[in-house]
């Protein structure tokens, strides 16, 4: 009889689902059934590629017009409800162990399924880039407002903690430190801990692709290709921005792919630039990857760790308060890797310079 793995999945974005994209179709591969639970844009993006996907409705990121995360309005907007949902997901996910009966359970950052296994005395691995919560602080803040911001830090951080710790293993999809880039978000509270950690460098399936499109530019041209990550909100503050400037650059020198990643665009060139909505075909999206000169990114921990294995130039551009993202790209900065600017600071001018700069 095949044994069965129940996979469960953070969906806020793209980047935990699409890490665990390889991961599946291996174990698929080597005759285990797999059913898949996740919600958001992590249900959009893996019923894509499999059938057995199981659907719940997710807490999301809420971000300001103006491109900033925004934990006001993440709050207000969604505390009550979240709390609803999170109850919900924790009984979705106890009658879904209880009737597929899994021999394994893998979960990829989601507490619910943490909490459901832990009542249910089910062992699970979980994997993971972060175990402490920085609350975004984008304006100088008083005394009180200070305490009450680390005040709620911990606890975020002990209650996180408390339910990963339970895992059999930790499992980081990064590189083993010092080189860690999600070395700011892994903080474990006591030593004895370490034994559970297990560094096990990227999980997508990049070096297959590459050796089969390596070396394809097809232009003398200094080529950019740009990889927007984030939930659908995030995605559009910043293709609405990059977008304003790409219509204003005149240097016909350079050539701009991005690729978005969101269902509802179509391949369209707007001057020297061709965006791209969802690219399914892998080889496809290796290779606007590898004919590039320079690559730009949004600061996901899983688009930086598949981006400098191509070992290209790299530019990081954020939105403020997102503080997971800043934390991975001043990690990339300290290694050397790459360079990283705020949206919010870019024009065609300064965007245009820092490519030039960082190709050469």
């Amino acid at each position: 009889m095949k044994k069965k793995i129940y996979l469960s999945i953070n969906g806020i974005g793209y980047g935990h689902a699409s890490r665990n994209l390889f991961l599946i179709k291996e174990l698929l591969k080597r005759g285990y059934i797999v059913y898949i639970s996740t919600y958001n844009e992590g249900y959009e993006y893996l019923k894509k590629y499999f059938k057995n996907v199981h659907f719940s409705k997710g807490f999301n990121l809420i971000f300001t017009d103006e491109g900033i995360l925004s934990v006001k309005l993440t709050i207000a907007k969604q505390f009550f409800d979240s709390i609803i949902k999170l109850f919900l997901q924790i009984i979705s996910e106890i009658r879904n162990l209880i009737y597929i009966k899994p021999n394994y359970i893998i979960v990829d950052s989601r507490i619910s399924t943490a909490i459901a296994a832990r009542l249910l005395k089910m062992k699970f691995v979980l994997i993971l880039n972060q175990f402490y919560v920085e609350i975004p602080r984008i304006k100088k803040m008083n005394k009180i407002i200070r305490f009450l911001k680390r005040m709620v830090e911990r606890i975020l951080y002990e209650f996180i903690f408390t339910m990963w710790i339970y895992a059999s293993y930790l499992i980081i999809p990064d590189l083993e430190p010092p080189y860690t880039i999600c070395s700011y978000s892994i903080k474990l509270k006591e030593n004895k801990y370490l034994n559970k950690l297990k560094f096990i460098g990227n999980i997508t399936n990049i070096n297959q692709n590459t050796k089969i499109i390596k070396n394809n530019k097809k232009s003398n041209k200094i080529i950019c290709t740009i990889i927007l990550s984030g939930n659908l909100q995030e995605r559009s503050i910043i293709l609405k921005y990059l977008l304003k400037i790409i219509k204003k650059i005149e240097n016909e020198n350079i050539y701009i792919n991005i690729l978005t990643g969101l269902d509802f665009i179509n391949k369209t060139t707007i001057k020297t630039a061709t965006i791209y909505g969802w690219v399914k075909d892998e080889k496809e999206k290796y290779n606007l990857i590898n004919e590039a000169d320079i690559l730009i990114v949004t600061g996901g921990h899983t688009t930086l760790i598949e981006a400098i294995q191509y070992e290209k130039p790299l530019l990081i551009i954020l939105l403020k308060g997102h503080t997971e993202k800043i934390n991975n790209s001043k990690k990339i900065k300290e290694l050397e890797l790459g360079e990283y600017i705020f949206i919010n600071e870019i024009n065609e001018i300064n965007f245009l310079n820092k490519m030039i700069e960082i190709y050469k």
